[in-house]
């Protein structure tokens, strides 16, 4: 390009991606950016010394910070993800939102979010279940009946993928009832 010259810089995101900011030489590209924004053109005029532009791209969400890219992921391609993200099409009770937060499969009604085994070995309560890259931090909850009375005995704990265990000195009374639940 001849020195004081004009030249164009076409920025384009990727498939359910979208640009959610741009810079130029370290300033801010003037404009509007957001979920519909997938491709810019840049114009630089009367271009004297050489410089930068700096794309930022953000995943493209649907209802519930569902990203784009996991339902589709397991829909395919559409255009109206917000319902893919309300939908159970696996018939579990979880809509696909949810079931992104749990790290589970959402067309599949046995991948759900569920304790799978509790052991009681030397005096200690010992919980398990399935976890998932991507899954929120996990809260364990106790009550002695079913109908009320919980409290939360730990939270905040990481997914550690495939299997997380937790555990507790067995409590003085009985029965004991656990249940998990998804924090963020």
């Amino acid at each position: 390009m001849a020195h004081g010259g004009t030249t164009n810089f076409r920025v384009v995101s990727d498939v359910y991606y979208h640009i959610s900011s741009i810079l130029t030489n370290g300033a801010a590209v003037s404009g509007t950016f957001g979920q519909l924004t997938t491709n810019v053109v840049v114009t630089w005029v009367n271009v004297l010394s050489n410089g930068t532009v700096v794309a930022h791209m953000a995943e493209s969400l649907a209802t519930n910070r569902t990203p784009e890219w996991w339902l589709a992921s397991y829909y395919g391609w559409t255009n109206d993800f917000d319902s893919a993200a309300m939908s159970d099409t696996d018939h579990d009770g979880m809509r696909a939102w949810q079931e992104r937060v749990a790290g589970t499969d959402p067309t599949n009604a046995a991948s759900r979010l569920q304790i799978d085994r509790l052991t009681v070995t030397n005096g200690s309560n010992y919980l398990r279940w399935a976890s998932a890259t991507g899954s929120w931090p996990y809260n364990i909850w106790m009550s002695t009946g079913l109908l009320g009375g919980w409290i939360e005995v730990t939270n905040g704990l990481p997914p550690n993928p495939p299997t997380n265990w937790w555990w507790q000195p067995t409590p003085g009374v009985s029965p004991v009832f656990y249940r998990i639940m998804i924090t963020n």
